[in-house]
């Protein structure tokens, strides 16, 4: 086709046909130090509009003194200088093990070789398409497309990109996780299978305190107060590889807390103590206040990967399939609401860093506000206001 071969000429750029849905764009940039005239191309995919909005974006931000000569590095490349130069110095360890994960699996694996100018939305977006098809879960296709913006969003920080693409991207919708609230008797099942082993002490913690699994296992024997009945949550426990863990900050500074403890919990650490005192003496340690609360049996630490794993094991035996640490978390939540706790006092108890979090994960296990408002409005006027007797209660409906 003579259109297949035809170049619209635009002002100082052109748009060449090359196959479908994939059109190449040409167009001058500002000429180097030897004053001769330079080109730059790019490859579209998709309608031909979206190639001419490319091009009128680059020629306004040329005419703009605007524009930014985009990397020669492909993503793989960028990917390694992003951690060395930021996410290494940024971020908490825990979540660059993410990242290296996601950049390994996922982006260089798929677009490693694509020139970070090159990468295009549509090449993005039909990324995700397939791996919702392939069973991947819109809640880890969300972590993979907000790394891969957060990285491009940097390299036009750098001059190293003009824009980034992911703004035209949309990321699959995420379906919040059904949380999964353990029953009484189920707890106790739980409890009497884990009598004797490790994880002992954190699920009973993470149920009767609503801690997180990584503060339950930052907590020290000094950060508990026995007499007073309190904990205090100062430090979190993250894995990074392996077997080992790192001691972090909490997530957030309403993380940092206070817990009161029931006269249960009290009593269990006591005890706990005592056996831990004799244990460590008889392997030639000391118990001191910096060594952590919950360790193992030969008095080494417990990692968090560790506990999930025998946490896993105890579920399963108890037949509670899919259950997992943070539903002990869950189910505290919901036993203090159903309780009646003001919605404010429960994010402060499990450290969120605002109410609208708490609202949002739990708003639904709420008694009905409205209703509850109703009745305590009624009980407390009841006999003491006569306008507001059933008697006096109607409208007249011809003046509705």
């Amino acid at each position: 086709m003579q259109a297949e071969k035809m170049e619209a000429k635009m002002a100082r750029g052109s748009i060449e046909w090359i196959d479908t849905n994939k059109w190449r764009i040409r167009y001058d940039i500002p000429k180097g130090a030897d004053g001769k005239r330079r080109q730059k191309t790019e490859t579209i995919y998709g309608v031909r509009r979206q190639a001419e909005r490319r091009l009128t974006e680059i020629e306004h931000d040329i005419l703009g003194n605007r524009y930014v000569e985009p990397t020669e590095m492909t993503l793989a490349e960028y990917l390694d200088h992003w951690v060395r130069n930021y996410a290494e110095i940024a971020v908490r360890p825990r979540t660059l093990k993410g990242y290296h994960s996601i950049i390994r699996s996922h982006l260089k694996k798929n677009f490693g070789s694509v020139k970070v100018k090159h990468l295009t939305a549509s090449q993005v977006q039909e990324y995700y398409a397939m791996c919702i098809r392939a069973g991947l879960s819109a809640h880890t296709v969300t972590h993979i497309h907000r790394l891969l913006s957060q990285t491009l969003k940097q390299a036009v920080r750098w001059n190293m990109l003009q824009r980034n693409v992911l703004e035209d991207v949309t990321p699959p919708s995420r379906k919040r996780p059904e949380i999964r609230i353990l029953t009484n008797e189920e707890i106790d099942i739980l409890l009497d299978e884990a009598k004797g082993a490790d994880c002992f002490l954190p699920i009973h913690l993470g149920f009767f305190t609503g801690m997180r699994r990584s503060e339950i296992l930052g907590l020290q024997f000094r950060d508990v107060n026995l007499e007073a009945r309190f904990l205090r949550v100062t430090r979190t426990m993250v894995d990074i590889t392996g077997d080992q863990a790192h001691i972090d900050e909490p997530k957030s500074r309403q993380s940092k807390r206070t817990i009161t403890l029931r006269e249960v919990t009290v009593d269990l650490l006591r005890s706990h103590y005592r056996t831990h005192a004799a244990r460590m003496k008889d392997l030639g340690k000391r118990l001191t206040g910096p060594t952590q609360l919950c360790l193992r049996a030969d008095g080494g630490v417990l990692t968090p990967d560790a506990l999930s794993k025998a946490f896993r094991k105890t579920a399963d035996r108890c037949g509670f399939e899919g259950v997992r640490f943070h539903d002990l978390r869950h189910t505290h939540a919901s036993l203090l609401l159903a309780a009646g706790v003001p919605i404010h006092v429960v994010q402060a108890r499990l450290g969120h860093a605002s109410i609208q979090t708490t609202i949002d994960v739990y708003g639904h296990l709420m008694p009905d506000a409205d209703a509850l408002a109703t009745h305590r409005l009624e009980h407390f006027v009841s006999g003491s206001c006569k306008s507001c007797s059933d008697d006096h209660d109607h409208i007249d409906s011809t003046n509705a």
